[in-house]
């Protein structure tokens, strides 16, 4: 037993070695009715924040055949997201991937137009590859359980047996014993944790104790992301909505972050590490939920950057800032590119010196016609001081002709996808109200049919007595 133990050790140390090292991915594989389609595979990198890095992007040729490479460090899992799926990979440095896609199968337009739409998850397939693959052994494991599940079922979910709950980790530990691949330990670990939360959905003090303390957490193994999420999902408002949390509530909304910190780590009894990383996301989590003043947690993380935390919670707070505070009102709008119905291109910056109404539209839509049908009475009073920039899919530049016969307020412009990621327009129509010094003012603003002139006006109203206060002094 001690020989295996130290086996397993000695292969550990052996794969954090190799990991430190740069190594060659190779992934390849040919799928026919992908022809002409591009592929990005993304990482990750940081689940706090939310933030993804590229891993590689590859074009399928004309038979359908691709290949690419990339180099790694560690063990990396990987998305892609395209038409119906997403598809995930475990990618390890030095390895060879032949990759088999699902079949083609493309979003429709209900789907897309659908804001609740979600694509399915997928493996990617993977050809020849030896059991010892790290995927291979993830989606063996992944059975077992599913088995393992519906054997014990009714006594996990309904009689709510903790002996049910050991018997399928027993079962689970006895065909999987420890192997020298620590994401694979790692995620054995999380999943098989995952059946004990079924039990009491987190309310059980070790629980999290004994999942993210006594075991260091590695967010970027799925399992553990997934039950870290479950567990700590909006924990702010969770401790402040609970008996006795008026408090904790207080503490939050004064932004005392040292107290916090301090009272996770003395009435939960947790280390640093697991306060810090609850404290970050609950950041994140309770900025949308209006329950705290978002300048209170804003300077949670200021007082984080300027804390004595180690860098890398202080790199996910930066992220954190700039992700919470992108298209606030005050912030500078970003500025994109689009083109004119006779194939000029122009850019936000080029409107500066007046109100810009940012109108993300489709002309194809009913709903959106309507609303482009009110705009020509409701931005009528705000001639002179209010440009209204209508932007439209690229695909729908084969309607200028209709779009002119319409006589709709406003210029035409056609934006990319990518453009239009960068206001996060998820459904048409979304409209921003830039002020003429270049600040999102309104973000987002209303809609035509929603009382956006009203909006509009108010805010004239209110820099008309300013000025007059200014011109007074």
């Amino acid at each position: 037993m001690i020989k295996q133990l130290l086996f397993v050790l000695l292969s550990l140390l052996s794969v954090s070695i190799v990991e430190g090292q740069n190594q060659t991915v190779v992934i390849s594989g040919k799928a026919p009715e992908y022809a002409g389609k591009t592929i990005t595979l993304y990482e990750l990198t940081e689940p706090v924040s939310g933030e993804k890095t590229t891993v590689a992007t590859w074009q399928f040729q004309s038979d359908g055949s691709f290949s690419t490479s990339l180099k790694l460090n560690k063990t990396s899992f990987c998305q892609a997201d395209f038409d119906a799926w997403q598809a995930y990979i475990f990618l390890e440095p030095g390895k060879k991937y032949h990759l088999a896609l699902p079949p083609y199968r493309p979003v429709s337009g209900a789907e897309r137009r659908n804001p609740y739409f979600k694509p399915e998850v997928v493996p990617f397939g993977l050809v020849n590859a030896p059991a010892t693959d790290l995927n291979r052994m993830v989606q063996a494991f992944e059975l077992e359980f599913a088995r393992q599940e519906d054997r014990f079922f009714q006594q996990i979910y309904r009689d709510k047996s903790v002996a049910a709950v050991d018997s399928l980790k027993a079962a689970l530990l006895q065909q999987f014993p420890p192997t020298a691949n620590a994401t694979f330990e790692d995620y054995k670990f999380y999943r098989l944790a995952s059946a004990e939360y079924a039990l009491h959905q987190g309310r059980n003090e070790r629980f999290a104790t004994s999942s993210f303390v006594d075991h260091r957490p590695n967010l970027l193994v799925p399992t553990c992301y997934r039950l870290f999420e479950q567990l700590f999902s909006n924990y702010f408002g969770q401790l402040a909505n609970a008996v006795d949390g008026e408090q904790f509530g207080r503490l939050v909304a004064q932004a005392k972050l040292k107290e916090i910190e301090d009272a996770l780590i003395q009435q939960k009894n947790w280390d640093k590490n697991l306060a810090q990383l609850v404290i970050l996301k609950s950041i994140h989590d309770a900025f949308y939920t209006g329950q705290f003043s978002q300048q209170s947690l804003l300077t949670l993380l200021n007082k984080i950057a300027q804390s004595d935390w180690p860098a890398q919670k202080k790199e996910i707070a930066a992220k954190l800032t700039q992700k919470l505070t992108y298209l606030l009102p005050g912030t500078e709008a970003p500025n994109i590119r689009f083109t004119a119905l006779d194939g000029q291109q122009t850019q936000l910056a080029a409107f500066r010196g007046k109100f810009v109404y940012l109108h993300f539209t489709s002309v194809t839509n009913p709903i959106c016609r309507q609303h482009l049908d009110h705009l020509k009475k409701s931005a009528a009073p705000f001639v002179g001081k209010l440009l209204v920039v209508n932007l439209i899919p690229e695909s729908e530049l084969a309607k200028k002709d209709m779009i002119a016969q319409q006589e709709w307020t406003g210029e035409f412009f056609t934006f990319s996808p990518t453009e239009a990621e960068k206001y996060r327009v998820k459904s048409f129509p979304t409209t921003y109200l830039i002020s003429p010094d270049g600040l999102l003012k309104l973000a987002p603003a209303l809609n035509p049919l929603d009382g956006f002139d009203r909006q509009l006006s108010d805010i004239l109203k209110k820099l008309q007595v300013e000025e007059w206060r200014r011109q007074a002094k």
